[in-house]
């Protein structure tokens, strides 16, 4: 799944770093025959996803398949309102009745409308695949009764066949995929002179692929400004029996940003007047609302293995009651590093301050837990968490270093400096800005791998170029694991780095110093005194 499918995030991070690179060509290609067709192969013969959204519009009625039901209201997927596809493209499904070949009907029609589902989390190209080790079939995949698989919704597979089997909605992917990598998409590629609209059918196609998810996430808006993690019936690995109150820090941060960008397109470029997207533009700015009021109440329920850090997130049930994550799920180093990055140290600092803790605070912290250091103690990086508690009660930092994880610290160690800069801590910027150097440093030094052809020191960088996703296989307690491979999202935010862009802010946080606007904006300059507009709109 890993090598053939592709994770809407890894998608997302790859659409932004060709945009900047001049490429967006290639990125309409995903987001023409993907994203907004909504399928990977509707007819049969295709053998692709037919929808690559939470949505079944043709159940065998002899073997119904499993519902998604979203937040508080329990909104089957099914049900959730109607949105129009982008670009008036047409969903390919079998005609009402049908289930080809169960039902020996398999005829097809075209809708333009269908439920405005989050998609899978991961997609891809066809659903029957090829098992590198084992081939088409295996023994462990056949259907029960004639094999171990406990899956009742796989009764037809007694011959084994390996297919397609990750179909997790996610927040986190969704906003990424399908808002934000958009959105910054369609402000790069015209050089930020979006194109002003004041009908859906008029607005451009990124703008109708964001609002075609936003029933969804409005469902999925719990009582206390987050959004939640998941629909019930996404069964989450690890296991959570309360999966549909789960709340993620990580996929709020990236919400946020998402919803934000496209908050601003909206206020800025669309004239008003059409009902769909003036519900959009209300429901945008309902959810931004939400999760600031998170923010600036919730990142800091508990210390965290003796340090006081942002939590990963826990539950918020119906009726309003946070019960923050404990145990081996607590911390998580992307809840520092994005949270930051995409929170900042004005408003952080502003609402926790009085508690003594800072975004400075936190990145020290981040360090002691989860830092990744040479040999000579130099500062390389950091991990994914830290390690459980030892049989006399302290915390170790692994030993893993995390490509893209990395990047996120550095970037965030960029903008924090730049804002204590300019809030007169020089002694808190320079430091942040050393500790900064020094990953991109060891970062961008060669692989040097071991006689398996596997990292055994070195940098993180590949003789491909790409930069590996970790150095080590090791599993990462929210329920994947980290492979010393090279990973598009390690290496798409290299691009960022290498263009000085912040993906999670309209235009990138130093805006105006990014080279991108001078260099592919030669012949088309930015708007006059959009840079100015977008930094008060992000308060900074």
């Amino acid at each position: 799944m890993t090598h053939v499918g592709l994770n809407l995030y890894d998608g997302g991070v790859w659409a932004v770093a060709l945009a900047l690179s001049g490429l967006s060509e290639v990125v309409d290609v995903y987001h023409r025959n993907i994203l907004m067709t909504s399928s990977t192969g509707s007819n049969p013969q295709v053998n692709g996803l037919k929808s690559v959204r939470a949505w079944e519009p043709n159940p065998d009625p002899k073997h119904p398949p499993d519902l998604f039901y979203y937040g508080r209201d329990k909104i089957s997927n099914t049900d959730l309102p109607k949105v129009t596809l982008p670009m008036n493209l047409s969903f390919v499904m079998f005609k009402d009745g049908c289930a080809c070949p169960t039902s020996g009907c398999c005829e097809q029609i075209g809708t333009k409308q269908i439920p405005g589902n989050y998609y899978y989390r991961m997609i891809g190209p066809t659903y029957l695949l090829a098992d590198p080790m084992e081939g088409m079939y295996s023994y462990e995949w056949r259907a029960q009764p004639i094999g171990t698989n406990p899956d009742p919704a796989q009764w037809w597979n007694g011959a084994g066949v390996v297919h397609w089997n990750d179909w997790k909605p996610i927040t986190g992917e969704n906003v990424w995929g399908a808002i934000l990598a958009p959105i910054q998409v369609l402000f790069l590629r015209n050089c930020t002179h979006i194109p002003t609209f004041s009908k859906f059918d008029d607005a451009p196609h990124e703008v109708q692929l964001a609002v075609s998810i936003l029933p969804a996430a409005n469902a999925l808006l719990s009582p206390l400004g987050s959004l939640y993690h998941c629909p019930k019936g996404t069964k989450m690995f690890p296991p959570d029996p309360s999966e549909e109150t789960n709340v993620s820090n990580e996929n709020n941060f990236s919400a946020w940003s998402a919803f934000k960008a496209l908050y601003f397109v909206l206020d800025n470029y669309y004239k008003g007047g059409d009902e769909t997207l003036d519900n959009a533009k209300q429901t945008t700015k309902k959810i931004v609302d939400g999760l600031e009021h998170w923010f600036a109440t919730y990142l800091l329920p508990a210390p965290i293995a003796g340090e006081t850090v942002v939590s990963q997130g826990g539950h918020v049930t119906f009726d309003g009651q946070y019960k923050y994550q404990t145990g081996s799920q607590a911390f998580a180093v992307d809840c520092q590093t994005w949270g930051m990055l995409v929170y900042g140290s004005k408003r952080f600092d502003a609402n926790y301050g009085s508690k003594g803790v800072t975004a400075y605070s936190l990145w020290q912290s981040t360090k002691k837990l989860a830092g990744y250091y040479t040999p000579d103690g130099q500062l390389a990086g950091v991990g994914y968490t830290t390690a459980q508690a030892n049989h006399t009660g302290n915390y170790t930092r692994p030993d893993i270093w995390s490509g893209e994880w990395t990047w996120g610290a550095v970037f965030m160690t960029r903008k924090l400096a730049d804002e204590y800069k300019k809030a007169g801590k020089a002694d808190w910027a320079a430091s942040l800005l050393a500790d900064s150097q020094s990953m991109i440093t060891h970062m961008q030094a060669a692989v040097q791998p071991g006689k398996d052809g596997v990292w055994a020191g070195g940098g993180l960088v590949q003789e491909d170029g790409s930069y590996l996703y970790a150095n080590k296989r090791f599993f990462i307690p929210w329920g994947w694991y980290a492979n010393p491979i090279g990973a598009t999202s390690s290496t798409g935010w290299a691009i960022f780095n290498e263009w000085n862009y912040d993906p999670f802010v309209l235009g990138g946080y130093f805006m105006e110093d990014s080279p991108f606007f001078t260099q592919q904006c030669k012949d088309n300059p930015p708007e006059k005194d959009i840079f100015n507009k977008l930094a008060t709109y992000y308060g900074y």
